[in-house]
């Protein structure tokens, strides 16, 4: 037994313990910032145990402004599709074969390693990282082998930059493992938390289904024709930006609308799942909060992202043009413009995450709600914690794995059955255009499917970190074992939480 156990308090589940209700300090002079937010309440209902007194919709501009993008874009997507649908569909057998062949790999790799984290969360981020650089150095021989220098080189950088990476974070993954095993646990406990992933990548699916066909249809209608040039230059620039930028919207708010109905699980086990009486509907009525009166929130947080998003990728765009005009001041600053666009989204994501919890649990604005979030973690020192924990690389780089694998199999695929569509003018499947472009897509789905099947886990450690943030008492309260076990591997939590004073 652990040491750190000796001063933990008991449980009494008649009186669940206090929660923390007191302002947050911020700011260096210390002026104080309330989270004005009720404790939850032991009941069998998640509006009871949640409750918002006199609930408004919040945001609500921000609701409208996605309605209209949404039904922008599903204009869009029938004005340019209804003459090449028939055509984007009309798959011939080998085809056929390739896209149920990829959808099987991605699928089975996805949940596949879903059932090996929840079981020895330790191996999948040893495997994780030693499979990436196996599979990125597999990838490099592949093209050398192929005389694709270029690609050679890529994949064999790739593979460089995953070993370093692999020994710099090893330290790391005895507190990552054992926060995963607790996010498993909750997940295993509350099967909804499954339902809801495959929920969500049905829908992000069937999204991204539509996007390729409104990119394929922009090409068609006003992209290049026979002679090389465009049919429409205005409407085809116009019209890719609005694609590029109702594609991130839609998807950051498909997105967040999952992550604050997992939010609303996590938060249930947090403060509840040792009480006389826990949630029942967790997962259903917080999705249901998250498209009512907190979709205005969820919508002008992804708003910022998307924004941030399109400026990035159009400054990358516009560096390529520059480097093709021979513009040497124009690449210059088109490339400050997308590191600085990179930056700013990785930051303002980082806080969305947090704040998505307090909108799904508080039902509260988004700005408040991110002020809050900000504020807490500050406050209570979990930056560190935060950055040493590698749950979130471990499942991104899972996601990179299973792309690898999809692509892997579709490059397979075409140089085994040699199909008549992957051929060049020699009749032979080599590294052409039609075969990279396959590759991609492959992995690209791999990808996709990966990150939204394990985005549970995601939103659940996010949870859990701003809950442990906000509430930490409760924790070393309800949990003593797993509190302990905390410290043990990471003993400069207990200052980072501050829990001398509880």
């Amino acid at each position: 037994m652990s040491p750190y156990q000796d001063d933990l308090p008991g449980y009494d589940e008649a009186a669940p313990p206090a929660y923390c209700n007191d302002d947050i300090e911020v700011g260096a002079g210390g002026e104080k910032y309330k989270l004005d937010v009720k404790k939850p309440l032991p009941s069998d209902d998640f509006e009871e145990s949640f409750r918002v007194e006199q609930p408004t919709w919040k945001d609500w501009p921000f609701a409208v402004v996605f309605q209209v993008v949404l039904v922008l874009f599903m204009g869009l997507l029938v004005f340019t599709t209804h003459d090449v649908v028939v055509e984007v569909a009309n798959v011939n057998r080998e085809q056929a074969r390739l896209i149920c062949l990829v959808f099987a790999t991605g699928v089975a790799c996805t949940y596949g390693g879903i059932v090996v984290l929840r079981k020895w969360p330790a191996a999948f981020f040893n495997v994780g990282c030693l499979l990436n650089v196996a599979a990125a150095s597999l990838l490099a021989v592949g093209a050398l082998s192929n005389d694709n220098l270029w690609a050679g080189v890529m994949f064999s950088v790739l593979a460089l930059v995953s070993i370093l990476g692999y020994l710099s974070v090893r330290r790391r993954i005895p507190l990552s493992s054992l926060l995963l095993k607790q996010v498993i646990d909750v997940a295993q406990n509350n099967p909804v938390t499954w339902k809801i992933s495959a929920a969500g990548t049905l829908v992000s699916a069937v999204f991204s289904l539509a996007t390729v066909l409104v990119v394929y249809g922009t090409m068609v209608k006003w992209g290049l024709d026979e002679t090389g040039q465009l049919k429409n230059k205005t409407m085809f620039v116009a019209t890719g930006i609005f694609v590029l930028f109702a594609g991130f919207y839609i998807a950051e708010v498909l997105k967040n609308v999952l992550h604050s109905t997992v939010a609303g699980v996590y938060g249930s086990w947090y403060y509840l799942s040792h009480a006389d009486r826990c949630p029942q509907n967790a997962g259903l009525a917080a999705f249901r909060r998250s498209v009512t009166y907190s979709f205005g929130s969820i919508c002008f947080g992804s708003l910022i992202v998307s924004v941030i998003q399109t400026l990035s990728n159009v400054a990358g765009l516009a560096k390529q043009w520059a480097a093709q005009e021979g513009g040497l001041a124009g690449y210059i600053g088109f490339y400050i413009i997308e590191i600085f666009a990179s930056i700013m989204e990785a930051m303002v994501r980082w806080l969305n995450e947090k704040a998505y919890s307090l909108v799904s649990l508080y039902g509260l604005d988004f700005l408040h709600a991110a002020r809050g979030a900000f504020a807490l973690v500050e406050q209570r020192g979990l930056s560190a914690l935060i950055n040493d924990c590698l749950i979130n690389t471990a499942l991104g780089l899972y996601s990179l794995l299973v792309a690898y694998a999809c692509g892997l199999v579709s490059a397979v695929f075409l140089f085994t059955v040699q199909p008549a569509w992957a051929q060049n003018t020699d009749g032979v499947v080599d590294v052409n255009v039609e075969v990279v472009m396959t590759v991609l897509f492959a992995s690209a789905f791999g990808f996709f499917v990966a990150s939204v099947a394990t985005s549970v886990v995601h939103s659940g450690a996010v949870t859990f970190f701003i809950m442990l943030a906000k509430d930490p008492e409760v924790y070393k309260a309800t949990h003593p074992d797993e509190f302990a076990q905390v410290l043990a591997a990471y003993p400069d939590v207990e200052r980072k939480l501050q829990v001398d004073g509880f």
